[in-house]
């Protein structure tokens, strides 16, 4: 059957793969999954955005094939350094990279600021909480606006302000 093609078959090998992931050493960093899923969307709606816009109604994948998409995705925001690393990452043109990275890169770039921001706001407020815990000005469950004093009478709790 193989004559009467006019090239070899494909065959998946999982030999090859092994020995690629060996011989280029240790594995890439790779973006963290939950944020592959929320710049996946981001880009699917850019993707939208552009097609809507385009005056010939090309579909998306026009810009960007789902196998490209997935690699772009995956990327680790420090690997991604200008516009033409996607261009070489996604193997395309120069004149592709021209039209479509720029708007990439600066959609990415943004994703990863908010990102960043969020981390760090995240920590700052985890900070502060254990502070505030181990000082002990704030009570560790303060949903209940009194409590029981040793002579079993109610009292109204007093938050301590810290210093």
């Amino acid at each position: 059957m193989q004559l009467l093609l006019p090239g070899a078959l494909y065959k998946i090998t999982g030999e090859k793969r092994k020995a690629d992931s060996q011989a280029d050493g240790t594995s890439a960093k790779l973006r963290p999954k939950a944020d592959r899923i929320i710049l996946d969307n981001k880009i699917i709606e850019w993707l939208k955005g552009e097609t809507t816009q385009d005056p010939l109604s090309r579909p998306y994948y026009h810009i960007l094939s789902d196998d490209q998409k997935k690699k772009l995705v995956r990327i680790a925001s420090k690997d991604l350094q200008s516009s033409s690393t996607i261009t070489e990452a996604l193997e395309e043109t120069e004149e592709w990279g021209t039209q479509w990275a720029g708007k990439l890169f600066r959609l990415i770039f943004e994703h990863d600021m908010a990102t960043k921001e969020a981390a760090s706001k995240a920590r700052a407020q985890t900070t502060r909480a254990r502070k505030a815990a181990n000082s002990g000005s704030v009570f560790i469950n303060a949903t209940p606006d009194t409590y029981l004093n040793s002579g079993g009478s109610r009292t109204t709790r007093k938050k301590v302000k810290s210093n």
